[in-house]
């Protein structure tokens, strides 16, 4: 993820510096150094873009994973046993007959 958005960044910022410098008509040799020199600044951008939304990704994904997989743990005894008492009322009594209408 890293170097993927600091390439994309800096091809676009080359681009962007070669497209500008044709727009305006400066010489060639100009043009090459500056998108040069806009590219390598882009590319250092992008790896901190890159590696912040990399640290982003990691902790929305150790969270979600946490709270989908949680186990209960001793501070919570009681969830299980509403859990099981709430299933239970739903649930019809086994042996009953069905009321004829």
């Amino acid at each position: 993820m890293i170097r993927r958005t600091a390439a994309c960044l800096g091809l676009l910022g080359f681009s962007a510096a070669i497209f500008c410098g044709l727009a305006v008509g400066n010489p060639a040799a100009t043009i090459l150094v500056r998108a040069l020199w806009v590219m390598t600044a882009f590319v250092v951008i992008g790896s901190v873009l890159g590696w912040v939304g990399l640290l982003v990704v990691r902790e929305h994904v150790s969270r979600r994973h946490g709270e989908l997989f949680r186990r209960p743990t001793e501070s919570e005894p009681g969830e299980d046993a509403d859990r099981a008492d709430q299933d239970a009322q739903k649930a019809p009594p086994t042996g009953a007959r069905p009321e004829a209408a």
